[in-house]
């Protein structure tokens, strides 16, 4: 590539120039396509090694001072055993294809991944205040003030973020974890967790056992107040008629028989309701989750994160290959405008030149290739 004096970049092929190893790393071919010569492709690298050290080594510098201002992170974890009756043939099902049919019963303990990850938990624990211990220092904070968040939806969100809650499917248990910048506060969140959901299980979680238990209860006080009230009116037609065990007139004694027929059938309803409700107390005590701890809420003594490490490799690696990338795209474009395509590239390359700190780098290049095309090796 050359600069006449008109100012007018012009570009010299492979049989005008002879810089058949430089600049031929990409071949194109209208038949084969594009071919690619890695010991040229390789000097193509060397040649563009400061451009490729300098962008590499800005951002990974501008990585590590980025990583090195992230606070350092806390994960508290904790696990819940398996409760509830099992779902015997889930295995089948899974091997059928039907694994994401919901099959889980109300009253086990499958349900409390859901229950924890459920808005009614997150609102109850974004409104909590935590006590923790942050070093020597104790602390009294609420999760709005922690997050800078005073809106509901967000702090919820914002909760529901630092929160990962898991299922192992061979085992049932369920693992639990927060992170925060404070091991305390971790701890406490994850504590408040599992407060939230044995609370749920025991006034919130109707089970069909608790339901017909209450309905039993009603038709129980019922019961008792229709017994009551047959008794009562025995009690009074008896203070009525006095004498109603010595009498001998007849409307009396079926009177006297009907009410203690009446009150006896009440009686059998209400010891027969008595004792239904009694074994439904029963089956709801066995009926509901219990929500047993395996592993209590940690105090994590070891950062968690940020992997500053990883970030800063991952980073490299990254930039690496977009400035090899693109080192190669603008390599393939320049070989490709030699051919069909010469005068649209050098339209965009004349566009370029009207950048200063562009056409400064044009100058650069053309006083390099006509050193090599003057002097060639």
């Amino acid at each position: 590539m050359r600069q006449n004096k008109q100012g007018k970049i012009t570009y010299k092929t492979k049989s005008d120039s002879g810089l058949d190893r430089h600049n031929s790393c990409l071949a194109v071919d209208g038949d084969k396509g594009m071919e690619i010569n890695i010991f040229d492709l390789a000097s193509l690298f060397l040649n563009r090694k400061k451009w490729i050290v300098s962008i590499v080594g800005i951002v990974t510098i501008l990585t590590v001072i980025i990583v090195m201002q992230l606070p350092e992170m806390y994960r508290s974890t904790a696990s819940i055993l398996p409760s509830g009756p099992q779902d015997k043939i889930a295995v089948l099902k899974s091997i059928a294809g039907f694994s994401n049919i919901s099959s889980k019963y109300e009253n086990s303990s499958e349900l409390f991944p859901d229950i924890l990850g459920s808005q009614l938990i997150l609102g109850r624990v974004s409104q909590k205040r935590f006590e923790f211990n942050a070093g020597s220092l104790k602390m009294n904070m609420r999760l709005a003030d922690y997050f800078g968040v005073s809106n509901p939806e967000l702090l919820k969100q914002a909760l529901a973020n630092i929160t990962r809650i898991s299922a192992d499917k061979k085992t049932g248990i369920i693992h639990i974890s927060v992170e925060t910048k404070y091991p305390g506060l971790s701890q406490a969140i994850v504590g408040e967790y599992l407060s939230e959901l044995d609370y749920f299980n025991l006034h919130r979680n109707k089970s069909k056992a608790k339901e017909n238990a209450e309905y039993l209860a009603r038709q129980l006080a019922g019961s008792e107040r229709e017994l009551n009230l047959a008794e009562k009116k025995l009690e009074e037609f008896q203070k009525a008629n006095r004498d109603w065990y010595k009498s001998t007139h007849p409307e009396i004694a079926t009177m006297i028989s009907r009410l203690k027929r009446d009150i006896e059938i009440k009686k059998q309803k209400y010891v027969y309701l008595s004792q239904e409700h009694q074994i439904a107390n029963l089956d709801v005590q066995k009926d509901m989750p219990i929500v047993r701890i395996l592993d209590a809420p940690s105090l994590p003594l070891l950062k968690s994160g940020p992997k500053r490490r990883l970030i800063t490799i991952l980073s490299f690696m990254v930039s690496l290959m977009g400035v090899l990338l693109a080192i190669v795209t603008i390599e393939y474009l320049k070989t490709k405008s030699v051919g069909s395509e010469k005068e649209s590239y050098e339209n965009f390359c004349e566009e370029l030149r009207t950048i200063p700190l562009v056409n400064r780098v044009f100058e650069k290049n053309i006083e390099k290739n006509e050193v090599k095309i003057d002097n060639p090796v």
